[in-house]
């Protein structure tokens, strides 16, 4: 900006409520504050372009698996509850967390750290549980139904609960907020039925 460069302001996809901190500090610098929803601009000056959905990088494929994810850092309270459960078919992404004990218990569940082929992953599966960061992005991209489990117990400064309620209406997918065994066994069945919608893509 200084250089009179032109500066492309993006707000997240995930923010619904109040705008994160950096997008609104940049908005007064830049030459675009390009938003993904309608809602945003509530909050910000920009143009609405639409969430910005990645282009597939394979074809999708139905491969009879329920891919569990909670991002780089991983989602103990999601992993420790679904451990508890007899689903046998079953990916588990574990990020940053120790992979053993989940492996140990269900020796039946494919389970991982990180992979550079998680997008196969995501292509491959029947279904995805995770929190709602930019893996639902990739999950739609690919058109796979999902559960969201958002860790507000373990994260204190990702978006709000209201994000998450807006984004899960957005793309037609199963929220839980109270997580125990029962809400996310149901979550899943629930999540298989849902149609998975087309939205236009503002990349």
């Amino acid at each position: 900006w200084a250089k009179r460069i032109p500066v492309v302001n993006i707000e997240t996809f995930i923010r619904f409520v109040k705008p994160a901190k950096t997008t609104r500090i940049l908005q007064y610098f830049s030459k675009i504050t390009a938003l993904q929803w309608e809602e945003q601009k509530k909050f910000l000056k920009g143009i609405v372009v639409g969430p910005f959905i990645p282009k597939p990088e394979v074809k999708s494929w139905d491969g009879e698996y329920i891919l569990v994810t909670g991002g780089t850092y991983g989602h103990k309270l999601l992993f420790d509850t679904l451990a508890e459960s007899n689903l046998q078919n079953v990916v588990l992404q574990t990020g940053k967390m120790n992979p053993a004990p989940y492996a140990q218990r269900h020796p039946e569940w494919k389970v991982i750290t990180v992979t550079e082929n998680f997008h196969k992953l995501i292509a491959g599966a029947s279904l995805v549980v995770t929190h709602f960061g930019y893996t639902v992005l990739e999950t739609i991209a690919y058109r796979k139904h999902a559960l969201l489990v958002p860790p507000y117990s373990e994260w204190t400064r990702t978006a709000s609960s209201k994000d998450a309620e807006c984004f899960a209406r957005k793309f037609n997918y199963v929220l839980v907020t109270e997580i125990n065994l029962e809400n996310l066994l149901n979550g899943i069945r629930e999540a298989a039925k849902r149609k998975v919608p087309t939205l236009p893509n503002g990349a």
